[in-house]
């Protein structure tokens, strides 16, 4: 091809064609163990993009699962390619339980398989409060403790969410995928000369961080935390009461005081005695 002065050529095209294949499947992993199993649900209408990585750079082809839950990609050459999920096409509600994005070496005349299996989101939460007579539970009357800073850990000991307990002492983590979790709660945000309280489940002593195992779909309410100022009033509370043995010596003394007031004012009254007097020629006093 001879180009002239300032000439451009686009019609000089290359057709590239291999006898490898990529597939898939898109599926509800109802176990969460990102394996595809013969009863668990497929999703259909789920964009898949496959990225090839080409030999003058990246080539992107769309694909959307079919009815099965699957998508095929024939004729490809060998090479490096990426898949990835399309989450926007996916059910709000669910969550991945295998990465979205997949790296494949693919050779010639294979067939490479990348599956994406996703759950119902479960969650973690709970409290933060101030667990004013150090009882390790939430009593009546104890109120919850805002800004303090919760982590959440997956098993490899990477912290997969953060977040800051509300004004009421509320925290939670939304959109898990199974498996377990460490929640922490960082002291360097506890409130001034606050401490976390020890609870019967301390063997070992205070523990800012408790693990759970996470089923799929599951909602666990009871990773809570209470906190106390050790130097504060720590007068015990009586059961059923909620009053310290303080309050009721003093509600106490109240009521005897009282009592004593309504015996008085009750006692009768004698009628006063008239004593009359007469007074002799002599001068003496006399009592009649």
């Amino acid at each position: 091809m001879t180009l002239g002065p300032d000439e451009e050529v686009r019609t000089q095209n290359f057709g590239v064609a291999g006898n490898a294949t990529l597939t898939g499947s898109v599926f509800v992993d109802s176990d969460g163990d990102g394996v595809l199993d013969p009863d668990e649900q497929p999703l259909s209408d789920v964009t898949v993009t496959v990225r090839w990585a080409g030999p003058i750079g990246p080539i992107d082809f769309t694909l959307v699962t079919g009815a099965d839950g699957t998508w095929e990609l024939p004729n490809m050459p060998p090479g490096e390619y990426i898949v990835l999920l399309g989450l926007a096409t996916v059910p709000p509600e669910l969550v991945p339980t295998i990465p979205i994005v997949t790296e494949l070496t693919v050779a010639p005349a294979s067939v490479v398989v990348a599956n994406n299996g996703l759950v119902a989101g479960a969650s973690i939460g709970d409290l933060v409060w101030h667990d004013d007579d150090r009882s390790g539970a939430v009593t009546a009357g104890e109120l919850g403790i805002e800004s303090v800073r919760v982590n959440l850990s997956n098993e490899d000991g990477d912290v997969v969410q953060s977040t800051e307990s509300a004004l009421d002492g509320a925290y939670l983590f939304e959109r898990l995928t199974p498996g377990e979790y460490t929640v922490e709660i960082d002291e360097t945000s506890f409130p001034a000369n606050m401490e976390i309280v020890a609870t019967p489940e301390d063997e070992d002593g205070v523990d800012t961080m408790t693990t759970i195992a996470l089923e799929p779909a599951a909602n666990v309410d009871t990773a809570d935390f209470g906190l106390d100022d050790p130097e504060a009033d720590t007068a015990p509370a009586l059961a059923f009461t909620g009053r310290t043995v303080g309050d009721l010596l003093l509600l106490a003394g109240l009521l005897l005081w009282v009592g004593m007031m309504l015996t008085e004012g009750a006692r009768p009254r004698r009628k006063p005695e008239v004593i009359k007097l007469k007074i002799s020629s002599d001068g003496r006093t006399v009592v009649t």
